[in-house]
């Protein structure tokens, strides 16, 4: 029966399904299905007003553009300025709708504004349940009904006070009685005719003056820049970012081979290196200028400054002061122009922003890089011991006894001077004169006088521990080792080179040892304590070496630069003969490198020329081989690290010259 029940149901779906079929009007929107419902079909018409278009126009694209401009914000909004007493345009508006705002009545518990509020409840109920007492008896405790009591009336209190009358005072005063002065004169027509004359003449010269003074024409663009100035020392950061995020795309390469590149062909050289090029510094402002000094920063090592000059002192060129960093290759990150060359710089050690700069005509100067002016903060003249001659060296020192900060300077003029920044000026002290030459050197003229020529100074560094110890490089190369405490006397006198000595530095790791580097084409490596002026080892480079330099991270190693755009790394430990590396810097004719420095933490070196460039370079592993770590399973402090390294370095080049001293005696 259920057999038939189901057949008896879907014939007579059949049969509806039929029916429907057969009328054409509601097939367009009824349909029966074989579960015999009738479902609605949707069918699209198409409108009457339907704009007709072609196959091209459909296709085509529109752009929309969509701003987040306020159009309820107020345009040319003005405010007045105090300081330039007149209105400026302000140029960033303020865009932002505010649609709905509402202060919210919430506190959180934890909050201290949460706890007072509790607080507060506690109180207001228990103000609430006093009992209430009439005819005295107790009656029950009525809840707050949270209105305002009023105080009475009628109750009140009189109270008097007097006040201090100010006391009356008589000021009298004369004034003179202005002079009378008696004037005469007749007045006719000609004497007016000549008054208007004479005025008309007198408007006709002031009207010629007017119109021989030029028109600016950069009045508006002045005024433009004015408005713009606080405007673009808002964006200043993010356009610096912005810039090495482009610079750091655009010498992509050169980054990852500063960060990873290690040069494989190490391996099969006999101990020998090289150097690979990277990055190159220059500006606009500084070509054709000689780089006169290099020093990397002594907090920030991806950041190092260099002074540009001229050696042509005939010349009147200007100088400059950049700071470069390796984060942006191709713009300084800050320059401060002089008038003269500028032949030394120093950066102070602990108050970063300060720099001494040594000029070509004898001045020196003190300037904050973090200030946008272009002024020197302290700068010497010829009423405050200005020196006769270029400035070539110029250090920062750190006096216990001295409040103030205060730096020495050494010029060929002979003298070595000690500057000391007092509030406003500048005060100096001649700490030694290097003396007159030998009686064979000296020159006479016809009236048979004496003319006292002295030894002037080239270079100069302090001792790296005992700061009061330091050494001085003469242009006739001597060397003169000094003392703070005497001004007049010598520790010691080397005659170390025939020609000028153009750098002297101590070794920080032994330091006894200095080394020199001069123009009779030789480097030269000294002990203080030696009864001789045989120096313990000497190189021969076969040009004039123009500057010399330790390594940071090895006792034993030294690279120097020389006048025909060669630059040499040499390592005693593993050849105390030759050179272990020696490249071309410059692949330009008659261009000479002029000054080269390690950086204190990566295998790169920076060399400066006399057009104003300067090379970064990269060391291969052969010439930066450092001590292996010992493995250990404690693990090793920074410091601990760091004095592990320096006594290494220190037997390494103890054990090499006492190597020396036992073949000296055999």
């Amino acid at each position: 029966m259920v057999k038939q029940g189901r057949k008896l149901v879907g014939g007579i779906a059949s049969e509806r399904k039929k029916s429907y079929r057969r009328d054409d009007d509601d097939m367009s929107t009824l349909e029966a299905t074989e579960d015999g419902w009738i479902h609605g079909r949707n069918t699209i018409e198409k409108p009457m007003n339907q704009l007709q278009l072609t196959e091209k126009e459909l296709k085509e694209e529109h752009t929309r553009i969509l701003t987040a401009n306020n159009p309820h914000a107020p345009k040319n909004l003005v405010q007045y300025n105090y300081k330039e007493q007149k209105y400026i345009l302000i140029q960033n508006i303020d865009q932002i709708a505010h649609n709905f705002s509402m202060c919210g009545h919430l506190l959180f518990k934890s909050t201290e504004e949460g706890q007072d509020q509790l607080k507060y409840n506690e109180r207001q109920s228990e103000a609430n349940n006093v009992v209430k007492a009439d005819n005295g008896q107790t009656t029950e405790t009525a809840d707050y009904d949270g209105t305002k009591k009023i105080h009475n009336q009628f109750n009140y209190n009189d109270r008097a006070s007097q006040t201090y009358n100010n006391p009356l005072r008589e000021h009298g005063s004369q004034t003179q009685q202005p002079a009378k002065t008696v004037i005469a004169d007749t007045v006719n027509q000609a004497n007016i005719f000549d008054a208007y004359e004479k005025d008309f003449m007198k408007q006709k010269k002031t009207k010629e003056k007017k119109e021989k003074i030029p028109k600016k024409t950069n009045d508006v663009k002045k005024n433009y820049n004015d408005n713009q100035s606080e405007d673009i020392g808002k964006v200043a950061k993010a356009a610096t970012i912005t810039e090495r995020m482009v610079n750091q795309n655009t010498y992509d390469d050169v980054t990852m081979d500063f960060k990873y590149w290690e040069d494989v062909s190490d391996e099969y050289r006999d101990k020998q290196g090289s150097l690979l090029p990277l990055w190159k510094f220059m500006s606009e402002k500084s070509k054709k200028m000689v780089v006169t000094s290099i020093q990397w920063h002594p907090v920030y090592n991806d950041l190092f400054g260099a002074s540009f000059g001229s050696f042509e002192f005939r010349k009147d060129t200007k100088g400059m002061f950049m700071f470069f960093s390796l984060k942006n290759p191709s713009y300084p990150d800050y320059t401060f122009e002089t008038n003269v060359g500028i032949m030394s710089f120093n950066i102070h050690p602990e108050n970063h922003s300060l720099v001494v700069l040594g000029m070509a005509d004898g001045t020196v100067g003190v300037i904050d890089v973090t200030k946008l002016n272009e002024n020197f903060l302290y700068k010497s003249s010829a009423t405050n011991g200005k020196h006769s001659d270029p400035v070539w060296e110029v250090r920062w020192t750190n006096d216990n006894n001295a409040t103030n900060l205060n730096f020495y300077s050494v010029s060929s003029d002979s003298r070595v001077s000690k500057w000391v920044m007092i509030k406003d000026e500048i005060e100096y002290r001649d700490v030694i004169q290097l003396p007159i030459n030998e009686p064979q050197e000296e020159k006479t003229i016809k009236s048979e006088k004496k003319i006292d020529i002295r030894d002037g100074g080239f270079t100069f560094d302090f001792h790296p521990q005992k700061d009061y110890k330091y050494i001085v490089g003469s242009r006739k190369g001597k060397l003169y080792l000094c003392c703070k405490l005497y001004s007049s006397r010598f520790l010691k006198i080397f005659n170390a080179h025939t020609m000028t000595i153009y750098r002297v530095t101590w070794n920080k790791y032994n330091t006894d040892l200095f080394i020199t580097c001069s123009a009779d084409w030789t480097i030269c490596i000294w002990n203080q304590n030696s009864t001789d002026d045989e120096p313990l080892f000497t190189f021969d480079v076969g040009a004039s070496v123009e500057d010399v330099c330790w390594a940071p991270y090895s006792s034993t190693v030294f690279a120097a630069v020389t006048i025909e755009g060669v630059a040499i790394v040499y390592d005693i430990a593993v050849n105390k003969y030759d050179y272990i590396c020696k490249q071309t810097i410059t692949t330009k004719k008659k261009t000479k490198l002029t000054k080269i420095s390690f950086n204190p933490v990566y295998p790169i070196i920076i060399v400066g020329d006399d057009r104003g460039h300067i090379s970064c370079l990269k060391l291969s592993p052969n010439l930066r081989i450092r001590m292996k770590e010992k493995k250990t399973l404690e693990v090793q402090k920074p410091e601990e690290k760091l004095a592990e390294r320096y006594e290494y370095e220190k037997n390494k080049l103890e054990k090499i010259l006492s190597n020396m001293r036992k073949n000296d005696k055999k």
